[in-house]
C-alpha cells in the first residue's frame, strides 16, 4: 500500500505543478518532501506493515492541503512581478541607526558569550554543543527568555537587510547584509539546536528567489545549494549530539533513518496504540502558558514529546500531523493541516497581489517555508505559535517604523516616499 501512497502523492504534485507552474508554491515543495518521505518509507531497515491504513494520512493530508491553499488562491498568479514591483524604488538607508543596532548586537553576544564560557568551566563534556545540552537537560545551565526573544529579532533583521542588498545591490549594502548575517550566524549556532539555524538559512533561500525572480529551473539549483548547506549542519549537529557514538558502525544511515523515516512509523504505531486524547491542551498551549503566567494553575503541555522505540532506534517527533491528533484525533489533525494549506495560500497570494507592506509580507512569508520544509518531522505551525507572533510583531515594527531604512517609490516622475514599505 505504501507504494500506492507514493504514486498517488507523485500525482498530485505533478496536478499542484500544472495548477501552479511553480516550483515555489507550498503544495509542489510538500508534494516532493511526502513523496520522498515515502520512497525512504519503501527502502527503510526498520520492520513496518506497509498493509497499515494509517499510512494514507500523510496523502491525505497533502491532498486537503493543496486543496485549502487553491481554494485561497483562487487565481493563477505569477510571483516574478515581484521584482518589477520594486523596479523604480529608492531606498535611503539610516546609517546611523543601523550602527547603533550592531553595537548593540554586539554588547548581547558578548553578554552570551561570557554566559558560555563561565558555564563550560566547570562543565565541559565531549563539546561545547554536548556540554550545554546536557546542562539544559539536568538544569544546570539556564538561557534567558530575553535571548531566546533577541534570536527571533535578529533573523527577522538579517531577512530585511537581505532584501534591501537584493533590491538595490551596492557595496554599502552588501557589508550591512555580510555584518548581520554574522550576528545571525552566531545566534543561530548559540541556540544548539536546528530549529533557529534552518530558521535563519531556509528564509534566506526563499527571499533570494523571490527578490531575484528566479525561473524554475535556476530555483531548482538554489533549492540544491540548499540542501547542501542543511544537510552539512544535519550531519554536524549528528556528530556533536552524539559524539559517544560516532565510531560505531553505520552511524550517519542510522541518523538519517531516525530523522527521515522514524516520525512517520511512530505517528502510525501511536494511531495504532489507541491514544487518550488531550482535549485542545496542545491546540491552546499558547492560551494556557498566558494563563498560567498570570497565575492559574493549570496545566501546560511540554513542547518536547516523549520518546519511543521504531525499532531499536529512540525518537521523540512524529511529523506534522501528531501535535493536533493528540487534542482531538487523526480526522481533527486533518482538518488542521486543510488550514494550515489555506493559510499558506492567502500568505502567498499577499506577496504576489498586495501593493502595500511588501516587503513585510515578503519577509513574514519567507519564514513559513521553515515549518513547511519540517512537517514530515514535527508540527511547527501552531505549536510555535508564540514564535510566529514575535515574528510577525518585530517583522511590522522594522518595516513601519522607518528606524532602518526608507523607501522611496516613484510614478510618472513624482517621488512617492512609503514610509517604508
Amino acid at each position: 500500500m505504501i507504494y500506492s501512497y507514493l504514486i498517488l502523492t507523485i500525482l498530485l504534485t505533478l496536478i499542484s505543478w500544472i495548477l501552479s507552474r511553480d516550483v515555489v508554491s507550498p503544495p509542489f515543495i510538500m508534494g516532493i518532501i511526502w513523496s520522498i518521505m515515502y520512497f525512504l518509507l519503501c527502502i527503510t531497515r526498520y520492520q513496518i506493515d506497509s498493509e497499515n491504513i494509517y499510512y494514507s494520512i500523510f496523502f491525505i493530508g497533502y491532498f486537503l492541503f493543496t486543496i485549502g491553499y487553491f481554494l485561497t488562491i483562487k487565481i493563477k498568479i505569477n510571483r516574478n512581478i515581484i521584482p518589477v514591483y520594486f523596479k523604480d524604488i529608492e531606498i535611503e538607508i539610516k546609517s546611523t541607526n543601523i550602527y547603533i543596532f550592531f553595537i548593540v548586537e554586539a554588547i548581547v553576544t558578548l553578554y552570551l558569550f561570557i554566559t558560555i564560557f563561565l558555564f563550560l568551566r566547570h562543565n565541559f563534556i565531549f563539546n561545547i554543543w554536548f556540554s550545554i545540552k546536557y546542562g539544559q537537560a539536568v538544569g544546570t545551565y539556564h538561557e534567558s527568555q530575553f535571548i531566546t526573544m533577541f534570536r527571533v529579532l535578529i533573523n527577522c533583521i538579517t531577512c530585511i537587510f537581505q532584501i534591501l542588498y537584493l533590491l538595490r545591490p551596492s557595496k554599502k549594502l552588501k557589508k550591512i547584509f555580510l555584518v548581520q548575517f554574522l550576528f545571525g550566524m552566531l545566534f543561530a549556532f548559540t541556540s544548539m539546536g536546528r530549529t533557529f539555524i534552518f530558521q535563519l538559512f531556509i528564509p534566506l533561500f526563499v527571499i533570494y528567489i523571490l527578490i531575484k525572480g528566479l525561473p524554475n529551473k535556476k530555483i531548482f539549483k538554489t533549492y540544491l545549494y540548499m540542501f547542501i548547506v542543511l544537510f552539512a549542519f544535519f550531519i554536524a549537529y549528528a556528530y556533536l549530539k552524539f559524539p559517544y557514538k560516532i565510531n560505531q558502525s553505520g552511524f550517519l544511515s542510522t541518523q538519517l533513518d531516525i530523522y527521515a523515516t522514524s516520525p512517520m512509523i511512530a505517528f502510525v504505531n501511536w494511531c495504532n496504540s489507541s491514544p487518550l486524547y488531550l482535549d485542545g491542551a496542545n491546540t491552546f498551549r499558547f492560551f494556557l502558558a498566558i494563563w498560567n503566567s498570570i497565575g492559574y494553575d493549570v496545566t501546560v503541555p511540554d513542547l518536547i514529546q516523549k520518546y519511543v522505540y521504531v525499532g531499536n532506534d529512540l525518537t521523540n517527533v512524529y511529523t506534522v500531523y501528531f501535535y493536533t491528533a493528540m487534542d482531538f484525533g487523526i480526522l481533527y489533525s486533518l482538518i488542521y493541516i486543510f488550514f494550515v494549506g489555506c493559510f499558506n495560500g492567502f500568505l502567498f497570494k499577499k506577496i504576489i497581489l498586495a501593493h502595500k507592506n511588501k516587503v513585510f509580507w515578503i519577509c513574514f512569508t519567507s519564514q513559513f517555508y521553515f515549518p513547511l520544509f519540517m512537517q514530515f518531522f514535527q508540527d511547527q505551525y501552531i505549536s510555535l505559535l508564540s514564535q510566529w507572533i514575535q515574528y510577525a510583531f518585530w517583522i511590522y515594527l522594522i518595516v513601519k517604523s522607518g528606524y532602518f531604512y526608507k523607501i522611496k517609490e516613484f510614478h510618472n516622475e513624482k517621488i512617492k516616499t512609503i514610509n517604508p514599505e
